[in-house]
């Protein structure tokens, strides 16, 4: 008849509170039994870890270490250590991610089960689906007649699930610089409320009109947003954005669900590109004036209607009031700026079709007491454009240096 030893009742402190307002039962550990790779094998001391495959955010359950002493005598100093993976707390809400129960002398054939209680707090979704978590438990004893302590350890692996499910509706494709609908669907999968706040994570270029939402979601709840938006990046396989629903749990926001998507960027049927009278020479001399010309250029097959130019150029050796836009082009300080209004060309782009704007700017004289170093004597021109297609807006970005030399 083996001998079972449970561990003693532990008080809960720290966020106790906290607890009673999740009013969540506890789950019982019913998941696989997972034995330690070396039972048996040096001291026939046994070790089995068992807990929930899956638990929710918000969620207590319990991790059960039990260990089995088959050697035949008695081992001494035993300790039972449970370290927990990010995104899972202890339940008493204390900050520490190891804990360790000390059992004593355990005599042969006797059982000793150790029952730690654990808290889901954070959910991470990538787009092959939930992270898995691994629960890691040590026990560390004495044999007799040996000088030093031995370690028996076995990994369980669970998944913690999201509270608020989150999805995301865009286009799977999209060409860089257009403009689009999308939208994120939320809901709330457990028996309690959550207040949470829904960011959003893209690269740079992605751009629209999200603004960070904070919602009060009862259980089982759920709503969509709708949004537009666009990326302004060159052409390549694809980017993903993902919309995180972020709340807080005790003094900390976690992550309590997340919803990602993947959108491949297709080239823009607009196309900017920069040409420069220095461009042959390798570089600008003082007082010159620089002529630009901007070539752009429709690669699609539909038309491009009302297209929009501007030009911005940044450097030390720039004299920015000198700019002489041409092709009716508007000139302020460094700037250029071309429209439909004042340019008939920019009305219509056919098809595999390009045209060409031009402006000029004059660079500072040799005698300006501001002498030029390596690092500023550049004169860097970035372009942006923008078209309509089918009511639908696309855009383009070219950007070039012009070396300044003699200064």
């Amino acid at each position: 008849m083996q001998n079972l030893r449970e561990a003693p009742p532990r008080r809960s402190r720290g966020l106790a509170a906290l607890l009673g307002v999740l009013a969540l039962g506890v789950i019982l550990g019913a998941g696989a039994v997972l034995w330690s790779e070396n039972s048996g094998q040096r001291s026939g001391l046994e070790l089995r870890v068992s807990a929930s495959d899956e638990v929710l955010v918000g969620e207590v359950f319990e991790v059960a270490a039990e260990v089995r002493n088959e050697s035949g005598q008695t081992v001494r100093d035993v300790k039972i250590s449970l370290s927990l993976p990010m995104g899972i707390v202890y339940a008493d809400g204390r900050s520490d991610v190891r804990r360790t129960a000390t059992v004593g002398e355990l005599a042969s054939g006797e059982v000793y089960r150790k029952v730690f209680k654990a808290l889901g707090v954070e959910a991470r979704t990538g787009l092959e689906g939930e992270e898995k978590k691994a629960l890691n438990v040590e026990v560390s004893y004495l044999p007799e007649g040996l000088g030093k302590n031995l370690v028996e350890s076995a990994t369980r692996e669970v998944v913690v699930l999201p509270a608020i499910e989150v999805t995301i509706e865009a286009p799977t494709e999209a060409t860089s610089g257009e403009e689009f609908d999308w939208s994120a669907r939320y809901k709330n999968v457990t028996t309690r409320p959550w207040k949470v706040a829904l960011d959003l994570v893209a690269p740079s270029g992605f751009r629209g009109n999200f603004k960070r939402t904070e919602l009060s979601v009862e259980p089982g709840e759920g709503g969509e947003l709708k949004f537009r938006g666009g990326i302004a990046l060159p052409a390549r396989e694809e980017i993903v954005i993902a919309l995180n629903a972020m709340s807080r749990i005790g003094e900390r926001d976690y992550l309590v669900g997340s919803g990602p998507a993947t959108i491949a960027i297709a080239p823009s049927e607009l196309q900017l590109s920069i040409l420069s009278s220095a461009d042959a020479r390798g570089g600008a001399l003082r007082e010159e004036e620089l002529a630009y010309t901007i070539v752009y250029k429709n690669v699609g097959a539909e038309p491009l209607r009302n297209l929009r130019v501007n030009a911005a150029l940044e450097g030390a050796a720039l004299d920015a009031g000198s700019v002489r836009p041409g092709d009716m082009g508007i000139a302020g300080r460094g700037v250029v700026a071309w429209t439909p209004e004042t340019t008939p060309t920019l009305v219509t782009l056919s098809p595999k079709s390009e045209a060409r704007l031009t402006f000029a700017v004059r660079l500072t004289p040799p005698a300006s007491p501001r002498r030029l170093s390596e690092k500023n004597a550049v004169v860097t021109l970035r372009e942006t454009g923008e078209a309509e297609r089918d009511q639908k807006k696309v855009s383009a970005t070219a950007s070039a240096e012009t070396k300044v030399v003699g200064g």
